[in-house]
């Protein structure tokens, strides 16, 4: 029933919407040889289940990293792996490190701004300074790994995997600029919470105890089996001036609010919806890419990854017609009320699948013990 996890290639599953720390902490725990797989660490904080909230203003919102707030225990704490933060005083403190870990063939996990990447989209761009924080992001620094160092040639290379791979060498004085965090940008001084971003940051990854395969295979169908559940019970909770509402019924009171503002025929504030609706998307695809991996394991799984391998290629079509339609000059109401009547009846085929995929999990758990 069971392969071997060591034989996943975690690099060719990084996709652009993977969390840029996790790749690297994914290695850095194989290198500690313990059995780890990225899709398991993409789902520890449920970034699988969909969530929307809503303002006491009625302002929509969604983002994936909402659904930590149902309070579960992350995979990282249930296996003891610790991710430690640190910082050095000075930048050549910094650079000693990074060349006594290269020394040991080991790289260096650090945090830095992405304005002063040359191969970034946001190298010295002034959209990225107007629009700080990030919507989605908000105050937080990107995470990169150091995979090489040239000081005779004043160069470093660096190893980035988000939004896609980039492995090549930078110029040793722009990633000090980097290093040196969103905080130490000008335009940025005034930003609420800047000065929680420490210049010459690094994480290690301490794996303080050891798990075998079995264990971790048996966390992975618990975590599924958990996921499903929270997809199927639909909670809703209330933290400050939101409302926030968990698995299929997020995607229900979606589709009812895009409703509403088509029978009204305002056009105005359907283009706030289209985060929202990607955002639902995403969801999706960390469900897919897990029941992937587990089903290469757990074979009786693959029926249902095929399975909703085709559900979420319809979800993305459909949503991405949508999007589009919502974000035109003039919106043709009577289309996009045939997209969102099209979502409805794909979302409903999701849930009917969902409910079938828990029940099967729990036989699983009588007939093969595990979860």
């Amino acid at each position: 029933m069971y392969k071997y996890i060591s034989q996943m290639d975690s690099v060719n599953k990084i996709k652009y919407y993977t969390p840029c720390l996790l790749p690297f902490v994914t290695d850095s725990i194989l290198k500690q040889n313990q059995p780890i797989y990225l899709s398991l660490l993409e789902n520890s904080d449920l970034y699988s289940v969909p969530n929307y909230a809503i303002s006491e203003n009625g302002e929509p919102t969604s983002n994936v990293r909402y659904s930590w707030k149902l309070g579960y225990q992350s995979i990282l704490d249930i296996l003891k792996i610790m991710l430690v933060n640190d910082n050095f005083n000075t930048f050549d403190e910094g650079i000693s490190y990074i060349e006594n870990h290269l020394n040991r063939e080991d790289q260096t996990i650090v945090g830095v701004t992405t304005y002063y990447l040359p191969y970034s989209t946001n190298y010295l761009s002034q959209n990225y300074l107007k629009s700080y924080p990030h919507p989605l992001f908000g105050v937080s620094n990107h995470i990169i790994s150091i995979t090489g160092i040239d000081l005779s040639n004043n160069k470093i290379k660096v190893y980035d995997t988000t939004p896609k791979i980039f492995q090549d060498w930078i110029s040793l004085e722009l990633f000090k600029l980097a290093w040196m965090t969103d905080r130490k940008i000008k335009d940025l001084e005034h930003v609420k919470g800047i000065n929680k971003l420490i210049p010459y940051n690094y994480i290690r990854v301490i794996v303080s105890q050891y798990f075998s395969e079995e264990e971790v295979m048996t966390l992975s169908l618990r975590l599924l089996k958990t996921i499903v559940y929270e997809y199927l019970n639909c909670r809703t909770l209330s933290e400050g001036n939101f409302k926030y509402v968990f698995g299929l019924s997020s995607t229900s009171i979606l589709l009812k609010e895009l409703d509403a503002c088509i029978m009204l025929k305002a056009a105005s504030p359907l283009s706030k919806f289209v985060n929202c609706l990607v955002e639902q998307k995403i969801a999706r695809y960390f469900l897919r890419d897990f029941v992937e991996d587990i089903s290469h394991f757990f074979t009786p799984l693959i029926h249902y990854s095929g399975e909703i391998d085709k559900l979420v290629y319809n979800i993305d079509m459909q949503i991405s017609r949508t999007s589009v339609e919502l974000s035109k000059t003039y919106i043709n109401f009577l289309q996009l009320s045939k997209n969102i009547d099209k979502l409805k009846s794909i979302f409903d085929i999701e849930k009917i699948l969902l409910e079938k995929l828990y029940l099967a999990l729990k036989d699983y758990s009588t007939i093969y013990k595990i979860i």
